[in-house]
């Protein structure tokens, strides 16, 4: 039988990585019964194979039973890899904390297993649960892995620390909209299974002793002490620790697509393994006699990977990181065997050695442009043959950086939202100055920091310099007009532009194959939809910004957006992370006009980071105190700025906008909420109100300019102090969309607005538990839901 066996390695770990792909991404509604159904199918596979054998075996040339069985060969590893995946996945997902035991109190013991940052007051970290108290509910597995969060910490947290604490529980779910990050997915990548934030605490042990963790801390000190505004961007080609880069450092190397050189990569892991295994070899080859008892190419390789070992665990272990030590180990053992792998086989070990410690790693950009670069690599380097001279290898670098360029366009547009179309012409300058300067010296540095500090500062203060004139050069780069980024619905150019070199470009087949298909595929990405409004039609996205308010409304040509949520003193911005990325991700990189309804922070606390990134023609704020909330001056001057006053009106695309409160005479408000924009918009057929956070007093002051609606965005977000009965039937909603946080501390929607509302005949959805909402004046009574459009099996079930 085994004659006829004619299957390939990379079959089977081709079979074993789609398998645990498939356990990660399947659909709602196929998961639960494919518990059931793969060992079935995987029975019934066998038990064709062999009647195909017995029946067709016995024919003196290659039979039909051995094709079958070559299939099954494939379909084996394919089942056994996704019934290991799902158990995986089911055994992680048992120990999340349910939205039933949301805002639990206990006491834990916590160690510490990532480096701390801090923002602001608060000090974050990851811990692994030691051990729960009694109180813990037997029947539910208690959570393994926390996300912790810590304000005003009375003591020092470091890596390796044992500590009791008293902490309240959160289910570890986050914002949904329809596109940018998904936190819930995030906290699975990093198995996070609850969220914590600590109330008092006690150190139990700490670890004194030498710990990777450790090292990690001492180089983060050291780095803080360097004279050079860089020393952010250094620490975190040293260690892969971002938390101390410059915010504006960051969105200068996004801005260029360069921001995967400030990430620990594959290509920096590759240059610690060479160098390492070279000096070994160096080294090794000095010795003659013990040469002829071990090969010196041996003992190299063994070299690289021990330092490729440690260096990995210096950057955190990250994704990128594993799939590249993963290549280097598989690399070493064809060295040492003095056996040919195939780097294909290679990659396709490293794919399946990173889904296996978990599937949901694949939930991850950084999963896919990894894996990517290096297929696309692959492709690139089977194709190009060998040189020798200078121009040769100036003219491979320029080919191979513009087609990796364009071949990766599609999955950074599908997974960030946005293609840098500037990015090939940086990289070729960013590349080589990054790998072939500033890396080495940095890693040079970093291991001298303990013997030899002062020549080690010196060292780092120099490539500082380095680092001044490339982003010099960088800067100059993003204020090219013509290659400005652009966002997925606009970048149909680019897909004729690989599409075109995919059928052009004078190498073998399979290079322009790989060139067509992502740019056929970027094309459906991008190829304007069917359903773009149209002349008298509107559209309002309810974004998902937790506990606060931010809406986009969108006409034909118009966008205005209404609040931008909130920005908490620990530094996170809502405005950065949820309603920029939703905005570009819709295709609106400028918006027309961006209403603020008032100063309170969960409505206007993002705005600093809408107007920094996105381009806003005009201004419209609340007549309240703007000195009581820091926007800034200088933001307040680069824009048209005017009051928001009732009575002004505009139309875009024939529908009309106009703001209903607060008269010019009403600064005698007590409170900054009643002094809330109030804006109405319709198109005369069907209408929306956002009021804003006004109370139940500004309700009855603006009643008799109410007529009735179709979409009424809930009044301070469900408050016990809004939506009065008379109100409400005033405007006769058929739908209230509630802003909220999930479980939040103010119990909004209070009960007894929501029966208000009811009483009505209105339908009440809320974002905590539905994510962002989308209503279109063509379907007034259907509202889109992204916890629907973005459903998955793994996802906790929030009503």
């Amino acid at each position: 039988m085994a004659w006829c066996i004619n299957v390939p390695m990379h079959t089977h770990l081709l079979g074993i990585a789609l398998g645990l792909l498939a356990s990660a991404w399947l659909p709602n509604w196929v998961a639960p019964p494919l518990m059931v159904a793969i060992p079935l199918f995987l029975l019934a596979c066998v038990g064709l194979a062999a009647w195909w054998y017995l029946r067709e075996g016995r024919k003196p040339s290659r039979p039909v039973a051995c094709r079958g069985l070559d299939a099954c060969l494939f379909l084996l590893p394919f089942s056994a890899a996704a019934l290991f995946g799902l158990h995986h996945v089911e055994t992680q997902l048992a120990h999340r904390l349910p939205a039933t035991m949301h805002g639990t109190l206990g006491v834990l013991e916590l160690e510490v297993e990532s480096l701390p940052t801090s923002s602001g007051a608060a000090t974050r970290f990851d811990a692994r649960v030691r051990s729960v108290g009694s109180i813990w509910d037997v029947r539910q597995p208690p959570p393994r892995r926390l996300r912790v969060t810590w304000f005003e910490a009375p003591e020092e947290v470091r890596a390796g620390d044992l500590w009791s604490m008293r902490v309240k529980l959160r289910s570890p779910v986050g914002t949904l909209n329809a596109t940018g990050f998904d936190y819930e997915a995030w906290l699975l990548t990093r198995k996070i299974d609850a969220l914590a934030s600590v109330q008092s605490g006690a150190l139990l042990y700490r670890h004194e002793g030498l710990s990777v963790q450790g090292r990690r801390g001492q180089l983060r000190a050291f780095f803080a002490e360097l004279n050079t505004p860089h020393r952010g961007s250094l620490l975190a080609l040293a260690t892969g620790d971002t938390s101390q880069m410059r915010h504006r450092d960051w969105q200068l190397f996004r801005d260029t697509g360069t921001v995967h050189l400030m990430v620990i990569s594959g290509l920096h892991l590759g240059l610690v393994a060479f160098y390492s295994g070279l000096l070994g070899f160096g080294v090794f080859r000095l010795f003659p006699p013990i040469c002829r008892l071990l090969p010196a190419q041996n003992v190299g390789a063994l070299c690289g990977v021990a330092a490729a070992c440690g260096f990995s665990l210096l950057c955190g272990w990250t994704l990128p990181v594993q799939r590249a030590f993963a290549m280097v180990c598989c690399a070493t053992l064809a060295i040492v065997s003095r056996r040919r792998l195939r780097l294909v086989d290679a990659w396709l070990i490293a794919l399946a050695l990173v889904l296996v410690q978990s599937p949901f790693a694949s939930f991850s950009s950084g999963f896919w442009l990894s894996f990517g670069a290096v297929a696309l690599l692959m492709v690139l380097g089977w194709n190009v043959p060998l040189g020798s001279g200078l121009g040769f290898w100036i003219r491979k670098l320029f080919r191979t950086q513009v087609f990796l360029s364009l071949g990766m366009a599609p999955l950074l547009l599908i997974t960030i939202g946005e293609l840098p179309l500037v990015s090939p012409l940086a990289n070729l300058i960013a590349v080589p100055v990054t790998t072939l300067i500033i890396v080495p010296l940095v890693l040079l540095a970093s291991m001298l920091s303990s013997s030899m500090p002062l020549a080690a500062s010196s060292a780092l203060e120099a490539v500082g310099l380095v680092c001044s004139v490339q982003l010099w050069l960088l800067e100059c780069l993003r204020h090219l007009p013509p290659l400005s980024a652009v966002t997925i619905n606009a970048s149909l150019a680019s897909a004729c532009l690989v599409s075109f070199l995919g059928v052009f470009y004078p190498g073998a087949l399979t290079l322009r194959s790989l060139l067509l298909a992502p740019g056929l595929l970027l094309m459906l990405v991008v190829v304007p939809s069917s359903d773009r409004l149209s002349q008298g039609e509107f559209q309002v996205t309810l974004l998902d910004v937790g506990q606060g308010l931010s809406a986009l409304i969108e006409t034909q040509s118009k966008s205005l957006l209404y609040d931008a949520g909130a920005r908490y003193p620990d530094g996170f911005d809502l405005g950065e992370a949820v309603v920029v990325p939703a905005l570009t991700g819709s295709g609106w990189r400028h918006v027309d006009e961006f209403v603020i309804s008032h100063w309170d922070n969960d409505h206007a606390g993002g705005a600093s980071s809408v107007i920094g990134q996105l381009d806003v023609g005009s201004l419209t704020v609340s007549v309240g105190a703007a000195e009581s909330f820091p926007l800034g001056d200088q933001i307040l001057r680069s824009l048209p700025v005017r009051a928001c006053r009732a009575g002004d009106t505009w139309r875009w695309d024939r529908v009309r906008f106009t703001l209903v409160h607060p008269e010019f005479r009403d600064r005698g408000w007590r409170s900054s909420n009643d002094l809330s924009c109030v804006l109405r918009v319709d198109n005369g057929n069907h209408a929306v109100l956002l009021p804003g956070d006004i109370s139940q007093s500004v309700e009855f002051k603006i009643m008799n300019k109410m007529r009735p609606v179709d979409l009424l965005l809930a009044p301070h977000h469900g408050s016990r102090s809004s939506s009065s009965l008379s109100f409400l039937r005033r405007l006769r909603p058929r739908l209230v969309l509630v802003s909220s946080g999930f479980q939040n501390s103010f119990g909004h929607p209070h009960a007894d607005r929501v029966a208000a509302w009811q009483s009505i005949g209105a339908e009440a959805i809320n974002t905590a538990t539905q994510g962002a909402l989308v209503w279109n004046s063509t379907q007034p009574r259907v509202v889109k839901r992204a916890r629907e459009q973005r459903d998955a099996y793994w996802r906790l079930a929030l009503e």
